[in-house]
């Protein structure tokens, strides 16, 4: 009957004899023509050729020889691997041990995006084709899916068969996208010609998925020992089998993760299989490796969540199987005991995140270098542990008090405020906790500890932190908890008499400007009791600190440029004194703008000027008597000293920066509306303090504004003079520091003096219709700043 059926489709015209040699090597010539992508080629070269004398083979053996550059000979280059006749390239698989491909394997990782183990997907397999199979072969077959991602499988992974290239003398692998290899597969599957390799799988996985042409257009054709080493070194490379891989024929060895999987795997297949059907016992494909478990839990793909898979890494390798004794619910996210293991996350980017250690014994633990995000403690269990360098960020902690090595190695940092959204404020117990472990067993309160561990960990204050459009931006830190106040308020005078080295990062930390002498910092304090609200109600000493500083860098004959802290201490002030902001709301404006004069003419004549307050007995005419300057011996007259080359640049360069980064504009803008707030009066006392002492620290606008105020209120007569000398100061400045912007900056264009002149011209428009009958001289208020130049 069967002889019937084959005649009847033979009459049809259907070729269903068993294919002969010349077909085999037909169909291997056509399979060897299309992994190197020119099958379309050869077809076409053979039919244009119009030798009748040679055969099909023929002519598409010649084609190849000249594509490849080598003689080509049918030598029974294929074998059946898994009921399909499947053909290698020359040579292959019988020359395997002269090919370069014998040095590496494929590594295959059963698992791979898998919901059940490696042991149980293959063991279905061996029940079934005994295969490494596609999505697609396994849907067809009745096998239930292994994957989590049934979309991405169905629409670029459902064909193929995917696996890595590695070293052939590794007893395992792993990469750095497809996780452990723990299935390795003889060196002889490289020569399949249903193989494809590529270099990066990110191109076609992402913006091309599954287009084969493309794959073609990027595929690799491995020819030497440097090929095959250069796309194994390649951290996501990967190769295709359009078929599958015969465990039967093809498996060299599998990786099980525990002694007592590989038990139970042996114990299942020798029910069905005494050996291997290449003769191998099963105890030498199928082998315990203590890496497997470790590797098949931390891959990027595995199952188990991802804060369990952080600890994991940070215990090691060699501490698995101690942390899966101990902990035996440790998949699911449970924890129970640390004892005597070490754990170490430092190059674990953010730590361990998470985690619940509430009730998790922790005798001898070790914990090194390593970063808590958002985990919960008992501090009983964590003072068993030994500590060297560990954070704690946004952590919560229950119980009463830490042990001294705790505070001695931990850093405590609340969670970040985010866009003002709400957190678990954990900080008032933590405040608590810390200031209670600081009290001995006799009661005595350690300052010292208290002050170490509350500096490295900010006093406790959260970052305020702003973010939209993947853009960040910290805009400052919460106020401390009144447990903290409290315990600053109480010792702030133990603090200066005994510790006066902690004040500089507390005002830093309360005010972020960094102060750089202890003395005026003392004053600052004393003169400030409410620092830690951020009130400030004296703030001459910023100017005094500043100044002692700038000078005493400016002497330094070694030093070349100033540091970073003075360099930016402008920039911190002008935060504080900006009148939007409420820190200096709470000093007198007179005082507040008297800082902001001074620190601006200080940088302008560093070697002149002496500090000035803006007094209440300036008097109406501008030859009399100025008001008061606050001098002292050490705090404001300046030892006469000459500048070398050095010094005098450090001046310049300094004097070109605030110019150049607008910080004198932020300066003159803080002081005009602090002056406008104050009364009348008030103004008027200061318009005439600044005239009389030609300050350039405000603006010329500003200083015209002086003069209106002054002709207002029928004073204007007095202070003619003055305002002129004022006006040419201005110039004369403003040339200056346009010569030192140009010699420290590209790109600046000459002094032009149009803003001042305009002012002027508007002064003077002002006058008319304002103050017609304001008499005044012409030529004191118009000069020419060409003399300057």
């Amino acid at each position: 009957m069967v002889e019937a059926l084959f005649s009847e489709l033979a009459g049809l015209g259907i070729h269903c004899q068993r294919p002969d040699a010349s077909d085999l090597e037909e169909r291997w010539l056509d399979a060897l023509a299309n992994y190197h992508g020119s099958l379309g080629d050869m077809n076409r070269a053979v039919a244009a050729d119009t030798n009748a004398d040679a055969s099909v083979i023929a002519r598409k053996k010649a084609f190849l020889e000249e594509l490849l550059k080598q003689p080509l000979k049918f030598e029974e280059q294929l074998r059946f691997r898994a009921g399909r006749l499947i053909y290698f390239l020359p040579g292959l698989p019988h020359g395997i041990a002269e090919n370069p491909a014998r040095l590496f394997c494929p590594g295959h990782n059963v698992s791979f995006l898998g919901n059940t183990d490696s042991n149980k997907t293959l063991t279905a397999s061996l029940a079934n084709d005994g295969t490494l199979c596609s999505f697609e072969r396994r849907t067809d077959i009745g096998l239930e899916p292994t994957t989590k991602d049934m979309n991405r499988q169905v629409n670029v992974d459902a064909r193929d068969v995917f696996a890595r290239i590695q070293p052939v003398e590794h007893k395992i692998g792993r990469s750095t996208y497809g996780g452990l290899l723990s299935a390795l597969i003889k060196s002889e599957a490289l020569g399949r010609l249903d193989l494809c390799a590529i270099e990066h799988h990110f191109d076609y996985h992402s913006f091309h998925l599954g287009l084969e042409a493309f794959r073609r257009n990027i595929k690799i054709i491995l020819r030497s020992h440097d090929d095959y080493q250069k796309l194994m070194q390649a951290p996501y490379h990967e190769i295709f089998f359009a078929y599958p891989l015969s465990l039967f024929d093809e498996l060299k060895t599998l990786h099980v993760s525990s002694p007592e999987d590989r038990l139970n795997l042996l114990h299942a297949l020798k029910r069905r299989y005494s050996h291997w059907p290449d003769g191998r016992p099963l105890e030498a494909l199928f082998q315990y490796s203590p890496s497997t478990r470790y590797y098949e839990l931390t891959a990027l793909f595995s199952r188990i969540p991802g804060n369990i898979k952080m600890l994991i890494k940070a215990c090691g390798e060699e501490s698995l199987e101690l942390l899966l004794q101990q902990n035996p619910e440790l998949l699911e996210g449970k924890l129970q005991s640390l004892d005597g293991l070490k754990i170490q996350a430092e190059r674990l980017g953010p730590g361990l995140v998470g985690l619940d250690f509430r009730g998790c014994s922790m005798n001898d633990t070790q914990l090194k270098r390593t970063q808590f995000m958002h985990c919960q403690f008992t501090m009983e269990q964590l003072n068993d542990a030994s500590l060297e360098e560990v954070y704690f960020k946004g952590c919560s902690f229950e119980g009463e008090c830490f042990s001294l090595s705790v505070l001695k190695s931990a850093t405590f940092t609340p969670a970040e405020l985010i866009n003002s959204q709400p957190v678990t404020d954990s900080i008032p117990k933590l405040s608590q906790a810390i200031s209670q472990s600081c009290i001995n067993s006799q009661g005595q309160f350690n300052l010292e500890l208290w002050l170490e561990v509350m500096e490295k960990s900010h006093y406790l204050r959260r970052l305020v932190v702003a973010e939209a459009f993947f853009q960040r931006r910290v805009k400052g830190r919460t106020p401390m908890d009144e447990t903290t106040k409290k315990i600053l308020v109480e010792q702030i005078d133990n603090v200066i008499n005994k510790h006066p080295e902690r004040l500089q990062f507390i005002v830093e930390e309360v005010f972020r400007i960094r102060m750089g002498n202890i003395e005026t910092i003392s004053n600052f304090i004393k003169k400030n009791p409410k620092f830690h609200e951020r009130k400030i109600v004296n703030v001459r000493n910023f100017y005094f600190d500043f100044r002692t500083t700038f000078l005493r860098e400016v002497r330094d004959e070694n030093q070349k440029r100033f540091s970073y802290e003075t360099s930016s201490f402008l920039t911190d002030l002008s935060d504080l004194v900006d009148p939007e902001k409420d820190v200096c709301s709470h000093a007198p404006k007179e005082e507040v703008l008297a800082l902001i004069v001074n620190i601006i003419e200080f940088v302008m004549f560093p070697l002149e000027h002496e500090y000035i307050e803006f007094g209440i007995n300036t008097n109406d005419g501008g030859e009399q008597k100025s008001e008061k300057s606050f001098r002292s011996t050490e705090n404001n007259k300046m030892l006469c000293f000459e500048l070398d080359h050095e010094g005098q640049n450090m001046i310049d360069s300094f004097k070109a920066n605030i110019c150049d980064r607008h910080t004198l504009g932020k300066y003159r803008n803080h002081f005009i509306k602090i002056w406008e707030s104050c009364s009348d009066v008030r103004r008027l006392e200061i318009a005439k303090c600044c005239l009389k002492h030609k300050i350039i620290a405000v603006s010329p606008i500003t200083t015209v504004e002086f003069m209106k105020l002054l002709i207002i209120n029928q004073q204007g007569k007095h202070w003619l003079d003055d305002f002129s000398a004022n006006m040419d100061k201005h110039k004369k400045n403003e040339y200056e520091c346009n010569l030192s912007m140009k010699k420290y900056f590209r790109n600046i264009n000459d002094y032009d003096s149009t803003k001042i002149d305009e002012s002027l011209k508007a002064f003077e428009q002002w006058i008319k219709s304002e103050a017609p009958d304001f008499t005044r001289a012409q030529s004191g208020i118009q000069k020419n700043h060409d003399s300057y130049l």
